[in-house]
């Protein structure tokens, strides 16, 4: 709720000139009254509404063992039957979603996606049909089995669809590890297929292997200045967006609602949160994964309807944060 500046309220009825001193006395004390009842309303003029936290979901597919069930007609058959019931879950609360696929899947989809198969998706195949729902598919990839993140826009591009530039996961701990998140500043080529050049502009997902270590859980937007300052910003680098303790799903973003209606967050700055996603689980785990998935877009969705979020695929949040907020770096830790 937003009541609006307080000293805006005193001149527009010309307070000095229309109430006695008791009166003055009355407002200030009604006027302190209501900052204590809504801590979000100030002489500033900003609300808790005012600074909304710009969110997407963001799902994963992977390659090892459990993965090999894309291999079959019958595994891939049901991995799509439930990327399309997540689709239609997201869309029901017009939320927005970044689908993150590694090569295995891609694979499948070239192999599987025939006539027979997309004539259920208006003629489209998974990644098209999709796309066509506002779905963002980005790549993802362990840069393992010979494919690396170009590779895999590649596969995303033969389905014809456009593959984002965001790095959809990577490690950034220990800084000196095989796959070294530095490279993604330059122009990327093909393992597999080295005639095809890739260009990554958005950084997502610093993560420890197998996540065993401290992975990143920050909110907001800067550009990491190098392996060693990944909390630096340096604004020859290329950004990266936090995903809030992606990994544990909408906890990140709770504590950050929190400490923006208590005014513990820097105003003006950018806030982000990327609840994560397992793709398989919706296979294996059945209807409680959907129950679970509904129960927290219900709870964001009345954040979205408050104005204390807004749906942003990562591109959009990039914009947002290089026209709307001149590209300042925030680096915002929720716990």
């Amino acid at each position: 709720m937003n009541f609006g500046p307080l000293d805006k309220f005193y001149t527009s009825f010309a307070a000095r000139d229309i109430f006695t001193k008791v009166g003055l006395k009355f407002i200030y004390i009604i006027s302190v009254f209501l900052f204590l009842l809504f801590p979000g309303c100030g002489k500033s003029g900003e609300s808790v509404n005012s600074a909304p936290v710009y969110v997407t979901i963001v799902s994963h597919n992977e390659t090892d063992q459990r993965y090999q069930r894309y291999d079959t007609f019958d595994g891939y058959l049901q991995h799509r039957e439930a990327l399309l019931r997540i689709c239609d879950l997201i869309n029901k609360y017009n939320a927005t979603w970044d689908l993150q696929t590694d090569w295995r899947f891609l694979v499948a989809a070239r192999q599987f996606e025939t006539e027979d198969i997309t004539n259920s998706t208006d003629g489209l195949n998974i990644l098209q049909y999709l796309q066509s729902k506002g779905v963002q598919i980005d790549p993802h990839s362990h840069e393992k089995n010979g494919y690396n993140y170009a590779d895999i826009a590649y596969l995303i591009e033969s389905l014809g669809v456009r593959p984002s530039g965001v790095v959809g996961g990577f490690l950034f701990d220990p800084p000196i590890n095989p796959q070294n998140w530095e490279r993604f500043r330059s122009p990327l080529k093909g393992s597999m297929y080295p005639d095809w050049i890739w260009q990554a502009d958005i950084l997502w997902g610093a993560a420890t292997l197998g996540h065993q270590g401290q992975d990143d859980i920050a909110s907001g937007i800067w550009r990491p200045k190098d392996i060693y300052n990944f909390y630096e910003d340096d604004s020859e680098s290329i950004p990266y967006i936090g995903g809030a303790d992606a990994i544990n799903g909408i906890v990140g973003l709770r504590s950050i609602l929190s400490d923006i209606s208590q005014q513990q967050t820097p105003r003006g700055q950018i806030y982000t949160a990327t609840p994560l996603i397992v793709e398989l689980n919706f296979v294996e785990n059945g209807q409680s994964e959907y129950d679970n998935l509904e129960a927290i877009l219900q709870e964001l969705d009345i954040y979205a309807q408050n104005g204390q979020i807004v749906w942003a695929s990562l591109n959009q949040m990039r914009d947002v944060w290089t026209s709307q907020y001149n590209s300042s770096p925030n680096i915002y830790i929720p716990y």
